[in-house]
């Protein structure tokens, strides 16, 4: 296993983006109470809105107290046809990790998973992502089952707060704002097996 990934993405919105298209998107459902403040493991799938022959490629756990961020990782999620479920805190995410495990767990490799990604915010009410992201790995070991990649999408970007995020078990560190560009990246590959690559300027 190759060591973890410090990544930095620029967040600039122009016209016409696909972000500002997604974030715009969010703020509507926002105003108009579609997106509510607050969700306990809320089940979001795009199955029914997939079409059966095309297979959502990923399946993966959003985790974030911020109903904007959120929205955007979820219209994101539904745009590319995959599968998620939602968090709004370190609680609720390793909550919602061990009944997916316990319901329909995924078989890759021989071995039972949850979610092939994770993505992770750091600061947030009841328990924060770090301590979550602890508890998930410890659950993984006890369970043997297969670790999902967790990917920490974080205001922090001090140099002590990606070797905590590392010690805890995240695999990769990216400071927000993201572009979608380095999310589209991320899911189309194995977090872990990444090369490092450089961090893009601010």
């Amino acid at each position: 296993m190759s060591s973890p990934t410090v990544k930095k993405a620029l967040f600039g919105v122009a016209a016409g983006t696909e972000q500002e298209t997604l974030a715009a998107a969010a703020t509507e459902a926002l105003q108009q109470g579609e997106v509510r403040r607050s969700s306990i493991a809320e089940k979001e799938s795009t199955v029914q809105n997939t079409p059966k022959s095309v297979k959502p490629t990923v399946t993966v756990l959003l985790v974030d107290d911020n109903p904007v961020n959120l929205s955007i990782l979820k219209l994101y999620m539904k745009k590319h046809g995959h599968i998620f479920k939602t968090a709004t805190n370190g609680q609720e995410a390793c909550q919602v990790y061990q009944d997916t495990h316990a319901e329909k767990p995924l078989v890759v490799e021989g071995r039972c998973q949850a979610f092939d990604f994770v993505f992770m915010d750091i600061t947030m009410p009841v328990m924060d992502g770090l301590e979550a992201t602890r508890q998930i790995r410890a659950f993984e070991r006890k369970t043997g089952m297969r670790p999902a990649n967790i990917v920490a999408l974080t205001a922090l970007a001090s140099a002590a707060a990606q070797q905590e995020a590392f010690a805890s078990g995240v695999d990769l560190f990216f400071t927000k704002p993201v572009s979608m560009k380095e999310l589209t990246e991320i899911m189309k590959s194995d977090g872990r097996s990444r090369r490092e690559i450089s961090s893009m300027p601010k």
